[in-house]
């Protein structure tokens, strides 16, 4: 049975169960079908091999051994080659994060490995490598009571010329270390795959679903030092962030979409400020906070009364 989705501004239909995305309108046309068959053993005008991957020309071969195999074609097309009939968490896991990454860059939508919160109408965009604590930020906001738009994809459209950020889907993905931290009792939330101490953790509640005109980006990155610093960055390197921080980069030249990544990810450095925050190793989220909701002109609003008085 056909079930309908959206997520990441797309009309999804799909003949495999996905029910953490957001439902559908009834009377959709399909940007993208999902459909359960038999793949390739491999792609005849593969430009780049890796141990489980092959890559061409607007397609995307990945097999999973005693998961799946995965075919993604031209932006509209996914289909899933089982292996097993009990691995429906790890199809899901890795059929939401690389194949619909693929599925974005097919379709010259600028895809960033970040997570995104809503501040006063706009989009604020938390990256950075993996581990440097994307999700834990945006969930530290969450629970302060600012909506999530997305975790750990987020992607950038350029309408008329403004990037707006992409709803993803209602849930966001922790480590129980992380999970302590913020003090989320997760011991029925289920783990994203079997063997791995990372739960899911709804958001339904806190999830925004409209496409968001973006306001900034902040780069986390940990260091040695004692305090938590933002650091503007200038022009000329803001692009080579957006390149280091696109999701599943290596996708890029051999699928024949550089030339759409570079237009997308200079429009997204010429319209938006982009910093760096640096943190210290050790846990130190509410001073993220503080900071970044003084650089966001929090403070000064809340002072502005006062200053009026005088």
């Amino acid at each position: 049975m056909i079930q309908k989705y959206f997520v990441f501004g797309m009309n999804v239909h799909s003949e495999f169960n996905l029910p953490v995305l957001l439902p559908g309108a009834d009377d959709s046309k399909p940007d993208v079908n999902i459909q359960v068959g038999q793949t390739p053993d491999t792609l005849p005008n593969c430009q780049k091999k890796g141990v489980a991957f092959e890559i061409a020309p607007n397609e995307f071969l990945l097999d999973l051994k005693d998961i799946a195999r995965f075919h993604v074609v031209d932006g509209t097309s996914i289909t899933i080659e089982r292996k097993s009939e009990d691995k429906d968490e790890d199809i899901q896991l890795f059929l939401l994060g690389s194949c619909l990454g693929a599925i974005l860059h097919q379709r010259k939508i600028l895809a960033l490995h970040a997570s995104a919160i809503v501040h006063e109408g706009e989009a604020v965009l938390f990256t950075g490598i993996s581990g440097v604590g994307k999700s834990t930020t945006a969930n530290g906001f969450r629970l302060d009571g600012y909506k999530m738009l997305t975790d750990d994809v987020c992607p950038v459209q350029i309408i008329d010329g403004i990037p707006y950020a992409l709803p993803g889907y209602p849930q966001s993905k922790l480590w129980e270390d992380s999970l302590e931290k913020l003090e989320i009792e997760y011991k029925d939330l289920n783990h994203i795959r079997d063997g791995v101490n990372k739960r899911k953790v709804p958001i339904r509640e806190s999830f925004i679903t409209e496409p968001t005109p973006i306001k900034k980006v902040y780069v986390l990155r940990s260091s040695n030092m004692d305090d938590v610093e933002i650091i503007n960055l200038e022009d000329a390197d803001k692009f080579r962030i957006i390149l280091s921080m696109t999701y599943r980069r290596y996708l890029l030249k051999d699928m024949g979409i550089q030339p759409y990544h570079f237009a997308n990810g200079t429009a997204l450095a010429n319209a938006i400020p982009i910093k760096v925050v640096r943190r210290p190793q050790a846990f130190c989220l509410p001073e993220l906070m503080e900071l970044v909701k003084e650089d966001l002109g929090e403070k000064q609003l809340m002072e502005e009364p006062e200053n009026k008085e005088v």
